[in-house]
């Protein structure tokens, strides 16, 4: 008897309350758009991460450095226009062991073929501390400053060199025969 009157009163109390007419196709329409951005978002994410990944480092003035562009860890970000990497020779076995790369206008030997070149050494040796000592070991030339860098910088027959130490066991030698050698000094980057 409690219970029935129970359920009475309960059904009195909510006869007024209605649901809304269109209120399952609210719900019907609310999912389908749902799944309509779910879709749209994953065609999306991966345009935009590209376009973040080319964008941001544009913006950054970070842009990607090709991979033939980065020697032995050392990254060089400029290059003159026009230079082809040229094939790589098989390491020297001298005091400083290092890894060479070399740019020039046909893709050969710019110091012994002729024509405009570049060429990046890096050297690695426990040996190498960032001391004028250390720079006059490994070869001749002026001390001098440029792009913010101090080593020693010369001249030997038309060929421009410049060598630093960016940090105690890396020596990193520029050398640029009718290419301007400071902003291929200037873009090089030693991580770390």
């Amino acid at each position: 008897m409690l219970e029935h009157d129970l359920r009475e009163a309960m059904a009195a109390e909510t006869a007024t309350l209605a649901a809304a007419p269109d209120l399952a196709e609210r719900v019907e329409r609310r999912a389908r758009s749902r799944r309509w951005r779910t879709r749209l978002a994953v065609l999306l994410v991966p345009f935009l991460a590209a376009a973040g990944w080319f964008l941001v480092p544009q913006a950054l003035g970070t842009g990607a450095v090709p991979a033939d562009q980065i020697i032995d860890g050392v990254l060089v970000t400029h290059l003159p226009p026009g230079l082809i990497r040229a094939p790589e020779d098989p390491p020297d076995d001298d005091d400083f062991p290092g890894v060479t790369a070399l740019w020039s206008t046909g893709g050969g030997k710019p110091f012994t073929d002729g024509g405009d070149g570049i060429s990046v050494s890096v050297y690695r040796s426990a040996d190498i501390e960032n001391t004028p000592a250390s720079l006059d070991e490994f070869g001749a030339g002026e001390p001098r400053e440029i792009a913010g860098k101090w080593g020693r910088h010369g001249m030997m027959m038309g060929i421009e060199v410049f060598y630093w130490v960016p940090r105690p066991g890396v020596i990193v030698m520029v050398m640029a025969v009718g290419a301007d050698l400071e902003p291929v000094v200037e873009g090089i980057v030693v991580p770390g």
